[in-house]
């Protein structure tokens, strides 16, 4: 779990700042792309300004003077027009006594190490009622970027209270619910599935979002930066948060404090939980959601500090106390997680002890843990060091080879495990060590066994109780396009999640097909057609994933580092069952050939299935695919499966004629490679980047076809075929049916 006064304080960094970021990697080792945040979230500086996203894995705003700028107007409460003239209205009414009128619905949150912005977020106008009423209607007036196109559900207010929720342009509810005070109504959004943060809605006078900047520097941003950088952080912080208890600012501050006398020697349980007591009497300022979240804010702080046991175990039991029952039900999974993580360290801790009935109950507990969560590195390298010490050498090597060869484990154990690792202690050098004792101090073979051990323990989460799926007939093949990128970390959840897919359904029943990107750094992968596929959907970043035409979201819920990969397998899964009950719209009979050496003839005809008819806006599109290729990229994957090398006729694909679509091309793999060549070679002349490895052996292909009606995006059906296939027809045959 992320905590935010690490960030705070600088000592930590933040995820991907990709337009899906990978989500901070959690206490126990596993990473979730939603999960309650304390108020400010406060990155390590790589914001270069920009506001940090209100969603967990959102991508962030550009500031003023570099596209972000909505509308130029008021900055902290001084009005100002875009030239800089004085506004004719200003920003902020200071005289505001009651509940009616426009408000400004506004976040503070972080742009940088040491910069903070009051993020606006919409309009809104509390009207009066023309009958005598306890309930005031409240409309929006108009919203910002991260709320632009956002949904109204609900909006009333009395006297001194205002109840607002929205559901956004990804399907997400926000709700603020907060309490007049002084002029302005402090209170707390909750953003479904993902944080609680301070929230306010400020009076103006303006009546529409024309004029008003999206960010402004938060107010007190200079002086909670001072307190950071003070000489004596702990009294500066306490200061600052005393002296302004209703500051958006100040609870960070409070959680800046929990965490400085926990890293600065013992911190006994009496003062852990008193500070926690104080965090969340703060927090009340802004409503009893706030109150109540400051608990669990602060028990997920003392995991991640790794402060005792008890002392965790006492601020989960306040938390769970003081949660309702709306809390309990939305954050009941990250309790769960937490006490985990506190039954793991103190399984860890029996382990290395010298109880022997304590060692054999935490053998059994961390089993049935990873039972769950196969990829916890913490838990393999516990165990991995039990099985060394109990002479059980190919039962440590298995262990710390995985965490040598699965992607990124190696370094998310270096990050989560409690002490420092010795370069001799690194699974890496581990492995190489075991495997050389029992094999006559050679390494012969280590390479072979690690490979193998790849490809055996990768997609070790499959739940081996579900029955082969059965293509129908006729079948409509799912279609699932992967845009994904060798060097993305939150990524990897998503390659091995499809990669799990496929292997679960036969190429009757779903047909995966990645498309690689330049995302976050070159790819030798990516090519033209992958590109304009990227931009045909409109894609922001990577991992994303469309299913049938329809793009997957929120992105978050579907990124993540390898811990997540079962996660987002069950998330994908669920609808491809529902994808796999709808009858196919069209038939697409496909053959192809071998001429020569290198050289295939492709051939393809679509037509309507029975009852239907073809859209004119149907367009067959034919993706050339590399079905495997082996290739250690930056991000951990080693293998990648079907990945799209080129789309014959272009990525806008071949258009109907007469009610159907007939095809006829020539696959030509040197050409192709010799394409390949000068696309990688272009870009790195373009670009100045340069490919250590440019993986082009071109070999294991296959060609998908899939027809899609560019009017909605929607895929109508799909068929794969290897190139030593001679004919396949889609819908195929029940027949047909094997599993990978």
């Amino acid at each position: 779990m992320l905590v935010a006064a690490l960030l705070l304080l600088g000592l930590t960094g933040c995820g991907d700042q990709n337009a899906t970021q990978q989500p901070p990697p959690a206490a126990e080792n596993e990473a979730k792309p939603k999960q309650p945040a304390p108020p400010v979230s406060v990155a390590d500086g790589e914001n270069d300004g920009q506001p940090a996203s209100p969603k967990s894995g959102e991508t962030t705003v550009e500031p003023p003077g570099e596209g972000g700028e909505r509308n130029a107007s008021s900055t902290g409460g001084k009005p100002t027009e875009a030239d800089g003239t004085a506004a004719v209205t200003p920003l902020i009414d200071p005289d505001r006594k009651d509940i009616f009128g426009h408000w400004l619905l506004v976040m503070t949150t972080s742009a940088g190490s040491d910069r903070f912005v009051d993020l606006r977020l919409a309009l809104l106008e509390v009207a009066r009622p023309q009958e005598e009423s306890q309930k005031y209607p409240v409309r929006v007036v108009g919203t910002f970027r991260f709320l632009e196109g956002a949904e109204l559900l609900t909006g009333e207010a009395t006297d001194d209270e205002v109840h607002v929720r929205f559901r956004d342009s990804d399907g997400d509810a926000w709700d603020f619910q907060g309490t007049l005070g002084n002029g302005v109504v402090r209170g707390s959004l909750l953003i479904e599935g993902g944080p609680v943060n301070t929230a306010r809605l400020l009076p103006t006078r303006r009546t529409s979002v024309e004029g008003i900047e999206e960010f402004v520097e938060a107010e007190s941003a200079k002086d909670f930066a001072f307190a950071l950088k003070a000489r004596d952080r702990t009294t500066a912080l306490r200061k600052f948060a005393e002296s302004r208890p209703e500051d958006p600012l100040a609870l960070p501050a409070m959680q800046g404090l929990l965490y400085l006398e926990a890293t600065s020697g013992d911190l006994s349980r009496e003062r852990a939980l008193e500070l926690a007591s104080e965090y969340a009497t703060m927090a009340e300022t802004w409503g009893d959601r706030m109150r109540r979240m400051a608990w669990l804010n602060s028990a997920m702080m003392a995991e991640q500090l790794r402060l005792d046991v008890g002392t965790v175990r006492e601020l989960l039991a306040q938390a769970e106390k003081e949660l309702d029952e709306d809390l309990q039900k939305t954050y009941g999974r990250v309790i769960e997680l937490v006490k985990r993580s506190v039954a793991v360290r103190e399984a860890i801790d029996w382990l290395e002890g010298d109880d022997p009935q304590r060692k054999e109950q935490a053998r059994r507990r961390l089993e049935e843990i990873r039972k769950q969560r196969p990829f916890d590195a913490a838990i393999i390298y516990a165990l991995a060091q039990d099985a060394e010490r109990s002479n059980q050498p190919d039962r440590a090597m298995e262990l710390y080879g995985m965490l040598a060869v699965l992607p990124a484990l190696e370094g998310e154990l270096i990050g989560s495990w409690p002490k420092q690792l010795s370069d001799d202690a690194l699974p890496a050098k581990k492995v190489e060590t075991l495997w050389a004792q029992t094999h006559d101090g050679s390494t012969d073979g280590l390479q072979e066994y690690l490979d193998e051990l790849y490809r055996k323990t990768l997609l070790q989460f499959l739940p081996g109780d579900l029955p082969a799926p059965q293509p129908q007939s006729p079948q409509r093949v799912t279609l699932v396009e992967l845009f994904t990128g060798a060097a993305c970390p939150p990524c990897v959840a998503a390659d091995v999640a499809v990669h799990g897919l496929e292997t679960l359904y036969p190429p009757s029943v779903l047909v995966a097909i990645r498309y690689h990107q330049h995302i976050p750094a070159p790819d030798p992968l990516a090519n033209t057609d992958a590109e304009a596929r990227f931009e045909y959907y409109d894609a922001v970043g990577t991992p994303t994933i469309v299913v049938n035409g329809r793009s997957m979201s929120p992105p978050g819920q579907f990124a993540g580092p390898l811990s997540r990969s079962p996660d987002v397998f069950e998330n994908l899964r669920e609808v491809i069952q529902s994808a796999l009950k709808q009858p196919p719209a069209v038939d697409i009979q496909a053959k192809v050939e071998r001429q020569s050496p290198g050289v295939y003839r492709v051939q393809a005809t679509v037509t309507p299935a029975a009852g239907e008819t073809l859209p004119e806006t149907a367009r067959l599109r034919i993706a050339l695919t590399e079905d495997l290729v082996r290739f250690r990229a930056s991000n951990g994957v080693r293998e990648h499966e079907r990945v799209v090398r080129k789309m014959l006729g272009g990525a806008n694909g071949f258009a109907p004629q007469g009610g159907r679509i007939v095809v006829e091309a020539e696959i030509d793999v040197e050409k192709l490679r010799k394409e390949l060549i000068d696309y990688l070679t272009d870009y790195e002349n373009q670009t100045g980047a340069t490919f250590p490895v440019k993986p082009l052996e071109l070999r294991h292909f296959g060609v998908v076809f899939f027809v899609q009606d560019d009017a909605t995006k929607e895929v109508l059906q799909a068929a794969a075929v290897p190139l030593q296939t001679a004919v396949v027809t889609s819908p195929p045959p029940p027949a047909a049916a094997t599993k990978n």
